[in-house]
């Protein structure tokens, strides 16, 4: 998986942090950092990464100029538009960088949650992953998923019982403290099992996080709505309604309509 990132900071300890939660994710992720536009322009055209995390406000043109200048560039091992990830702690600047086809829009403080979606997105569309292919490679489901062939209900322990239940009547998971919820259309459920193991679990039955603490089930996803300026809800099938961060919106749409 051996591809660079770019961050885009002026603030070092900001600048570090991001560094420091991009190099969890994957050992073999090379970072490079910028304070300024100017240094990030040198660095695109010298490093030409795969992703770049850019700050709006910088000591000498702004990120959106940044954007603009990237967008224009005669880039000549790169035949696809380079993501761009912005990290403000303003929103007024969202509209003009979804203007400049911004991949994503991040307000700080992020959760690192957030970062690792954008990365496992990314890995997919871009197949950049060997692994998260051969995952979703039919051919090779017997490899990846070796109980797959038999397994057909998702195991939910809790205490002294398990129940079983089938990945179609699930409509939403919900973290809660030590537990996890699980509302299904039988019920709900409580089980010990983390969140994050449970939606790598579900992945391949078209389940998506899209919120920090929410795992939802796209057949049961019926409407989405605004709740406040910049934050939607997502109204499920038995009638819950279930928050959507807004780094995960794009990517909730791009997989639920045709």
């Amino acid at each position: 998986m051996s591809w660079t990132i770019l961050i885009v900071e002026d603030e070092p300890l900001a600048r570090e942090d991001l560094a420091h939660t991009l190099s969890l994710y994957h050992e073999e992720l090379e970072i490079v950092q910028a304070a300024t536009g100017t240094e990030a322009l040198q660095l695109v055209q010298e490093r030409e990464p795969k992703l770049i995390f850019l700050d709006i406000n910088l000591p000498d043109i702004s990120g959106l100029q940044v954007a603009e200048h990237i967008s224009a560039m005669p880039i000549k091992h790169i035949t696809q538009r380079i993501p761009i990830i912005f990290c403000t702690a303003y929103d007024e600047y969202a509209l003009q960088a979804f203007q400049l086809r911004a991949y994503h829009y991040l307000l700080k403080p992020y959760d690192e949650q957030d970062i690792y979606a954008i990365l496992k997105e990314l890995q997919f569309n871009t197949q950049l992953n060997t692994q998260v292919n051969n995952r979703m490679n039919t051919q090779n489901t017997s490899q990846t998923r070796p109980s797959s062939i038999h397994a057909c209900k998702l195991a939910l322990p809790n205490e002294n019982v398990t129940h079983y239940v089938m990945p179609e009547h699930i409509i939403f998971l919900e973290k809660q403290d030590k537990h996890v919820r699980v509302v299904t259309t039988q019920g709900t459920y409580f089980t010990t099992r983390t969140l994050q193991e449970l939606e790598r679990r579900l992945e391949p039955y078209l389940f998506f996080r899209c919120h920090k603490s929410f795992v939802i089930s796209m057949r049961h996803a019926e409407q989405l709505s605004t709740y406040t300026t910049g934050t939607f809800n997502l109204l499920m099938s038995e009638g819950s309604t279930v928050p959507v961060s807004r780094n995960y919106v794009k990517e909730l749409r791009y997989k639920l309509e045709i």
